[in-house]
């Protein structure tokens, strides 16, 4: 995915560069030796570029929060765009936009409805991304809207999850802010964020955040 931008770095004099990688995209994200107090963008793959992390503290609901704010006409093509019909990623989109607009109190015919997409639920405790999802989906859509995406959700979670906000899955963890985005670009970035709505974690999303982790076995 880098290719591009590594051909054209000399050309264009590119400086940063940045892939789309949120908080759940991959478990490392979570752990303790990622909690760095500087920024720490390295170069990417021996070129003057350096990578950063503008999307990073974001989860997957956070990024669809910015798009259906600045750009809300694109959340039908983006969802074409980046994944394939009947794919757990399609219906995991679908249903992250449909929480997002719920949120929003917006209503954007997406025409997709649940009944043409044909695919087996992932039972819960097998895919952590799944699982870290599915808790705002079940909070924010309810259980039955989806069924279809997961099955398996213990019952005693989904009473810990009935206690909670979960507000956290709709903000930037703070610790990307000094790890991930450019000093020159932090002011902008947390303005922009505030815009849509978007804060930093309290105290309480804090201790959420780390709840639902050892919910889905992230940490002990």
């Amino acid at each position: 995915m880098g290719v591009a931008a590594i051909l054209y770095a000399e050309a264009l004099n590119i400086k940063w560069h940045s892939f789309g990688t949120i908080l759940e995209a991959h478990f490392l994200n979570h752990c303790n030796q990622n909690l760095v107090s500087k920024f720490s963008g390295s170069k990417f793959l021996s070129t003057n570029m350096i990578e950063s992390g503008f999307v990073k503290g974001l989860t997957e609901v956070g990024t669809a929060l910015v798009v259906a704010f600045y750009m809300p006409e694109t959340l039908r093509e983006t969802l074409y765009a980046t994944s394939r019909p009947n794919s757990e990623k399609f219906l995991r989109k679908k249903l992250i936009i449909d929480a997002v607009l719920k949120q929003r109190g917006e209503q954007i015919d997406l025409s997709i409805p649940f009944k043409d997409i044909k695919l087996r639920p992932t039972k819960f405790g097998t895919n952590f991304v799944v699982d870290f999802l599915s808790l705002y989906f079940y909070k924010i859509l309810g259980l039955q809207s989806i069924n279809i995406y997961i099955e398996g959700i213990p019952n005693e979670i989904l009473t810990l999850v009935d206690g909670m906000s979960l507000n956290f899955y709709e903000k930037i963890n703070p610790i990307a802010l000094n790890r991930d985005i450019p000093p020159e670009f932090l002011e902008q970035y947390l303005k922009k964020l505030n815009i849509v709505g978007i804060e930093p974690y309290n105290q309480q999303d804090w201790d959420e955040y780390l709840a639902v982790l050892k919910m889905i076995n992230i940490i002990k």
